[in-house]
């Protein structure tokens, strides 16, 4: 992949390769040289107010902006082949004090600057991250107020945002009213995302996805796609050019902006529109100096998608000490025990000997877990008298226990005092349910929990909420999300679950909950090694192990399950197609994991082990025996090796490879 393999650095010519919106440019007057820190303009004073570019450390990818005559702002982003990514695009914002989508005049460019960084994580892909980029900032002006535009170029994506100051520097107030950001795909590309059809319900991400040229979405009655959205991109025959872009939006959190959804327009192009119960006629009040959610597109090969860091590169680093944020495999009785068995004492115990036993980490208590004083019209509150007993006996085993929480009881400061008082009891996180919206005022929530969970050493895993969009680099115990359509809606859909490693995942940690045996509703075949393969295909924090205690104690191969790895080192994109099968290989420490999951039959598929790099290794070969049965093949390997398997529809493959030492050499 293009990212792995090219030097960073290089000093690239830049030449604007579109007319936008009214504009036209030629080659003579738009050729930029891109130098490490500075940008030199040749050509006439009118390229200087209407042209710009950035092109990315290894001048992979540009992105150009243009001012046209009627002094409207729009983008568009090519690759190095000339290829585009996306057709000429405005940027803007309406409000009901000035409108910053036309006669924006210019006022100066700050010098292109190259950013190399890296960065450890508590948990992710990766646990050290590069974040690579070449970055300029316009300033256009509009009666009172400059309107900044801050643009991106890396090697594997695209980035801008935009922002609002008061010229005098006092603090104005402005009220949204409209955001113009287009993305104007290639003709003839296709798009996958979940769809929207209601914009008054409650939503959470939840929906099923959907895949379809970018010409067929209805405009007469508006289509309304997700973040994150994957485009198969087409070149510009109309065939597919082999490259993808995901696009999503990323640092949402606060009290500063709303969340947003795709809305087609036509002629291939999406605009931005509130989420679903955001106030479409007055989505936000602004305060100066404001800063928007950065718009951005992940892009390449599917490997380059896949394996992308970038919508955490584009939060904020965290500042301060996240020593005490530990992932960990959990266990979650809610799918086997229901309510009930969330107070049920002798019914955690077991969960919390599976736990120790497992070598897991945590245990989520859920709904049911306090005393319920519904009846008088009040939230959940106190304790059962064993509460503290409980805690000191998984305590003592290694076991922390997560606990449920509606975010309706934690959406005032008074509220969330409650924090300090769990974590003095020795609680290690909470599960936050039943966001169901992404207005100003639930970010700005968001946000407040966030950061008193941190100030309590709480972890954070949030249900019934909004996509990542970066939360885990600016609040590393922020671990864990759902805002996917996992084991909870009482079945895994492979038909679902082949299309999440490549929209879903990319952006941020994704908790399915997996069982361990195959179950569900009519229509789901799924097998006994695609549940096995859930943990190593999805990433997330705090993986929570669904099924019951004797499931686990009775499987016949449960030592796959012991010391489960919830963070990862290193993770690689091997094979598939989204929406058809997904192979992926990740590292913790010494140790390998792959795994394979498919919709559909495969003979013959293969699993070179380059990735391996140097040593030998014992392979460890789960595959379904039976239904209620894993058979295991073990083999000595290499990285010059391929394994070559078969696999029938809805099913997985999961291999282990840890270093071989032979028995002459353990002497």
């Amino acid at each position: 992949m293009f990212s792995k393999r090219i030097l960073a650095g290089l000093t690239a010519v830049v030449i604007l390769l579109c007319a936008c919106q009214g504009g036209t440019t030629s080659a003579e007057k738009t050729t930029k040289t891109v130098s490490d820190t500075t940008v030199t303009v040749t050509g006439n004073e009118t390229a200087v107010k209407n042209d710009f570019a950035v092109s990315s450390p290894s001048g992979h990818l540009t992105v150009t902006v243009h001012r046209n005559d009627e002094g409207t702002v729009s983008y568009a982003v090519t690759d190095k082949e000339r290829l585009t990514i996306l057709a000429c695009s405005a940027v803007g914002l309406q409000t009901d004090v000035c409108d910053f989508s036309e006669d924006l005049s210019f006022v100066s460019q700050k010098p292109v600057t190259e950013i190399d960084e890296t960065y450890h994580t508590r948990s992710g892909k990766h646990s050290q991250v590069r974040n690579h980029y070449r970055e300029t900032v316009l300033t256009f002006a509009k009666e009172k107020y400059f309107f900044d535009l801050t643009v991106r170029a890396y090697d594997d994506g695209f980035a801008y945002r935009f922002g609002v100051r008061a010229k005098d520097g006092a603090p104005h107030e402005l009220q949204v009213i409209k955001e113009i950001s287009r993305f104007a795909l290639p003709a003839q590309s296709t798009i996958t995302a979940q769809q929207v059809t209601d914009l008054t319900a409650p939503f959470n991400y939840e929906n099923r996805y959907v895949t379809a040229s970018v010409e067929s979405f209805d405009t007469a009655k508006p289509s309304y796609l997700c973040f994150p959205a994957l485009a198969d991109l087409a070149n510009s025959a109309g065939e597919p050019a082999g490259k993808y872009l995901l696009l999503s939006e990323a640092e949402l959190f606060g009290d500063s902006y709303f969340g947003s959804l795709l809305c087609a327009q036509g002629s291939n192009a999406f605009d931005l529109h509130a989420a679903p119960q955001v106030n479409s006629d007055m989505p936000a009040v602004i305060r100066t100096d404001f800063t928007s959610p950065w718009r951005y597109g992940i892009y390449g090969d599917l490997g380059d998608i896949v394996e992308s860091d970038l919508t955490e590169n584009l939060a904020p680093a965290f500042a301060g000490d996240d020593s005490w944020v530990e992932p960990g495999v959990s266990a979650w009785m809610w799918l086997s025990e229901g309510f009930y068995g969330q107070r049920n004492i002798s019914i955690i115990k077991d969960y919390v000997d599976l736990v120790a036993e497992m070598g897991w980490k945590y245990l989520i208590l859920d709904e049911g877990w306090q005393p319920d004083s519904r009846q008088k019209g009040k939230a959940y509150n106190g304790y059962f008298s064993y509460c503290d007993k409980l805690v000191t006996y998984a305590e003592q085993k290694g076991v922390g226990f997560i606990v449920w929480v509606k975010y309706v009881d934690l959406d005032t400061p008074e509220e969330r005092e409650i924090l300090r008082e769990w974590a003095a009891k020795g609680i290690k996180g909470i599960k936050a349910d039943f966001f169901d919206n992404e207005d100003q005022q639930t970010m700005a929530d968001l946000k407040a929990i966030y950061e008193m969970c941190g100030e309590c050493h709480l972890l954070v895993n949030c249900h019934g909420a909004g996509k990542p969009t970066g939360e885990r680099r600016t609040y590393p115990h922020v671990i864990n999300r759902e805002a996917v359509n996992g084991e909870e809606f009482g079945a895994f859909f492979v038909r679902d679950a082949v299309i999440w490693p490549y929209t879903r995942n990319v952006v941020g940690p994704m908790d399915i909950t997996p069982r361990l045996y195959p179950t569900g509703k009519k229509g789901t075949k799924t097998t006994l090694a695609a549940q096995l393969a859930c943990p190593i295909i999805f990433e997330s924090g705090i993986p929570c192990m669904a099924g019951d205690t004797t499931d686990y104690r009775g499987f016949n191969r449960r030592d796959f399950f012991r010391d489960l790895p919830a963070s990862w080192d290193d993770t690689r994109f091997l094979d598939g197609t989204p929406g058809d099968s997904v192979t992926l290989a990740r590292r913790a420490g010494d140790n390998w994991y792959a795994a394979t999951l498919t919709l559909t039959a495969k003979k013959g598929q293969t699993m070179p082990l380059s990735f391996l790099g140097e040593g030998t290794y014992e392979a460890t070969v789960y595959s379904d025996k039976t239904k209620r049965e894993i058979q295991i093949d073990t083999r000595i390997v290499t990285s010059d090796d391929t394994l070559t398997y078969d696999l029938p529809p809805e099913s997985g493959y999961v291999v282990k490879f840890t270093p071989y030492t032979s028995t002459d050499e353990r002497g």
